[in-house]
């Protein structure tokens, strides 16, 4: 049972108990029909970073201490180079991410080839050693950054589809592509599915697969969990619907049929970019205000499901 869940259970226990309502949250911008908890980590953009600009990849470093952010430029054009900024990520005695740390400068990437303004897109991944992956909007191309300087790879070739995501299968699903590394993209001038996701061999190696399946702006798989998760799955960010959804995998990591409910329904923007927090069933999101969302599993435990039953019993006997 973690603080934020005690807080908030602890609350209805309360209520139930004294036969009173709760109030409506005020973060109901973002909601979750799954029923998951969710809860809002920052409110609005960081200081020293310019309200027009925009966020959108995000990864977690191996430890979860920090939070990798790509940033990029509102003001200026985009064929400037971005910024990948790091945060120390400050928790909770039960690990919960309370806040960050503030932002510095991590890396500055190349997104453009040409003439084309691009930022940075919904695929993210720190690699040993510091080293960066990451896709590239509107425009598709896979950069790489090690050393203090990075490169474009182009997946031009995959137009009129746009890329979004970029993840390894992690190692633990055997029966599930492990170790693949898969692109997703999108392509909203047609209709649902409209998707297609790829496997990438090496960065500028071979491309197979084209699997069509949900569109997918950035996507991060999901560990099997007893309740949430209950096989190897994949949470996938919709912006066009303004949705995260879990779906099921094939056996080369590629979305198959969506689990249960969708997992969170904004009526804000979402960015694009999901980070799972390698510490905790936690996943991160931000919406277009510059505000960081985490997602989570909410169980009552014993000790909650027993204060919510005694309230009832109170309630119901008051009424006799």
């Amino acid at each position: 049972m973690t603080l934020r869940r005690c807080a908030s259970l602890g609350l209805l226990g309360i209520a139930i108990a004294i036969g009173i309502a709760l109030p409506a949250r005020a973060d109901s911008v973002v909601t979750s029909p799954a029923g998951l908890s969710i809860f809002q980590i920052t409110s609005g953009p960081f200081s020293g970073i310019d309200p027009s600009d925009y966020y959108s990849a995000m990864a977690f470093d191996p430890s979860g201490n920090y939070l990798l952010l790509a940033i990029n430029s509102g003001t200026t054009a985009q064929s400037s180079p971005q910024g990948i900024y790091e945060m120390q990520v400050d928790r909770n005695g039960d690990g919960e991410i309370t806040g960050f740390g503030t932002p510095s400068l991590y890396a500055t990437v190349n997104t453009t080839v040409g003439a084309v303004n691009n930022g940075v897109g919904g695929g993210l991944i720190e690699q040993s050693g510091g080293s960066l992956l990451y896709t590239t909007n509107p425009s598709n191309y896979v950069g790489s950054y090690s050393g203090g300087s990075s490169s474009l790879t182009s997946y031009t070739g995959l137009a009129p589809y746009t890329l979004g995501g970029l993840q390894y299968v992690p190692a633990s699903f055997t029966n599930n592509g492990a170790g693949l590394l898969k692109i997703s993209t999108s392509n909203p001038q047609i209709p649902a599915p409209n998707g297609e996701w790829y496997t990438i061999a090496t960065v500028g190696g071979p491309v197979s697969g084209g699997t069509g399946g949900p569109e997918a702006d950035s996507f991060v798989y999901a560990l099997p969990d007893a309740d949430s998760v209950p096989e190897p799955a994949v949470l996938i960010e919709d912006a066009s619907t303004l949705t995260l959804s879990l779906y099921g995998l094939d056996s080369q990591g590629n979305p198959t049929t969506q689990i249960g409910s969708t997992w969170v329904a904004s009526s804000q923007m979402l960015n694009f970019g999901i980070a799972r927090d390698p510490r905790l069933p936690e996943y991160l999101f931000s919406t277009a205000d510059g505000s960081i969302w985490a997602v989570e599993e909410d169980v009552p435990e014993p000790g909650t499901l027993l204060l919510i039953g005694v309230g009832l019993l109170a309630v119901i006997a008051r009424r006799r």
